[in-house]
């Protein structure tokens, strides 16, 4: 067996990362590190080769055995290994078992986890592009344990990648079993064909969620005390609707990369809403009018989005106090008879012949102004904006383009 490298350099001796670990050689190259000897390792790197070839899973399962590492262990990292288990050594059985962080990335012929959600040390876990292992590998040995706790001490929780996983079920006889009641951030990415996951990890103690790239996935509730919500592409019904009700814990909510042309229904739920971000999604037409439902509303942040149609009634968002509309040329008012709405439009070829936003004058909060990138004059805008008694109470006005800034 042979190791070819080290990522020791400008590291800390508690931090060491062993690259294009190999079998096939002499067992001297690996055994020699004496990794179960060093009681003050505390991150620990396993690279393997990444090129498949035949007999890479043997030699991958030989060359792990040598590589167990002291209980002070505190992080771990495995990336490319080729076997479809991991070693005994790693079922992290000692109750002197320190690990608090673990990622496995690409070990395509992974099936099973070791009985993680019994290691009660463990805070962190990233799992990344594991082909062969099916949702029912994440609660190994859950069926057979007397626990009534899994993954007791989790707070962040990633899979990515996982490009086979349906139907993700926690299958167990047994309805008392916590499952990572301690669980605050949640990141589901670009898991193209899944279309669950366990409501018990769902849970009141998540405050953050990340959905990314999900088209299939079919959510009806989320968790009540949620925080920050970040939908990037298509996050299936969530991209659709978002299953809230008078939902009073969402503070952040973020939308990137929608292919659909309007935001999600919902909106008018989130009554603590403060931070609202609407970033390249190409295909988007218009806000809905439920946007004037958001009265906690202080950052509203729309960026490379074509939009039309009436965005808020203007004296709604009475507590908006950042406005940012970049990469997008002046937004062009158009006004109902009575004069209540402004609207944005995805295209003005000269600013100069089109007033700023009818009714911004309204958002008496508003602190903070940025216009980036317009095709425009931009010392007409500046004398606009100015005689638009805008000025008052506007603590920061910047206006942009190609570099320079008024």
């Amino acid at each position: 067996m042979s190791a070819s490298g080290t990522k020791q350099s400008q590291r800390p001796p508690w931090i060491l990362g062993i690259t294009n670990i190999r079998g096939g050689g002499s067992k001297k190259a690996i055994s020699h590190a004496n990794l179960k000897g060093k009681e003050h390792l505390r991150c620990l790197e396993l690279w393997f080769v990444e090129e498949d070839y035949e007999g890479k899973g043997d030699d991958d399962a030989s060359a792990i055995e040598l590589l167990e590492p002291h209980p002070n262990l505190e992080v771990l990292l495995i990336s490319d290994y080729g076997c479809s288990k991991f070693p005994i050594w790693m079922e992290f059985q000692s109750s002197s078992i320190m690990l608090r962080g673990l990622e496995i990335l690409d070990c395509r012929n992974l099936e099973v986890l070791p009985h993680l959600s019994m290691l009660e040390s463990l805070q962190s876990l990233f799992l990344d592009g594991l082909d062969s292992m099916s949702p029912k590998g994440f609660f190994n040995g859950l069926e057979a344990s007397t626990t009534t706790v899994a993954y007791p001490n989790l707070k962040i929780f990633t899979i990515k990648d996982m490009k086979h996983w349906e139907k993700w079920l926690m299958e167990t006889s047994s309805e008392d079993i916590n499952v990572m009641p301690l669980l605050r951030d949640l990141y589901i990415l670009n898991c193209p064909m899944l279309k669950s996951v366990p409501h018990q990890i769902l849970s009141q103690s998540v405050r953050k969620l990340f959905i990314k790239n999900c088209t299939e996935l079919t959510i009806s509730w989320l968790p009540p005390l949620l925080e920050e919500f970040i939908l990037d592409g298509d996050g299936g019904s969530l991209s659709r609707s978002l299953p809230f009700k008078n939902n009073t814990s969402l503070k952040i909510l973020y939308i990137q990369l929608s292919p659909h042309s309007t935001l999600p229904h919902g909106l008018s739920q989130l009554k603590a809403l403060q931070t609202l971000e609407v970033v390249e999604c190409k295909s988007l037409m218009c806000i809905p009018d439920e946007l004037q439902h958001l009265t906690s509303l202080r950052e509203l942040y729309i960026t490379q989005c074509p939009i039309l149609g009436p965005c808020c009634k203007k004296d709604h968002l009475t507590s908006l106090q950042e406005l940012y509309i970049t990469r997008c040329p002046l937004l062009k008012p158009r006004c109902n008879k009575k004069g209540e709405d402004w609207s944005i439009k995805s295209h003005i070829p000269n600013i100069e012949s089109s007033p700023l936003p009818q009714g911004l004058s309204q958002l008496e909060a508003l602190q903070t102004l940025r216009i980036l990138k317009s095709n425009s004059r931009l010392i007409t805008l500046q004398r606009r904006i100015a005689a638009s008694n805008l000025t008052s109470g506007i603590a920061y006005l910047t206006v942009s383009y190609l570099g320079s800034t008024l």
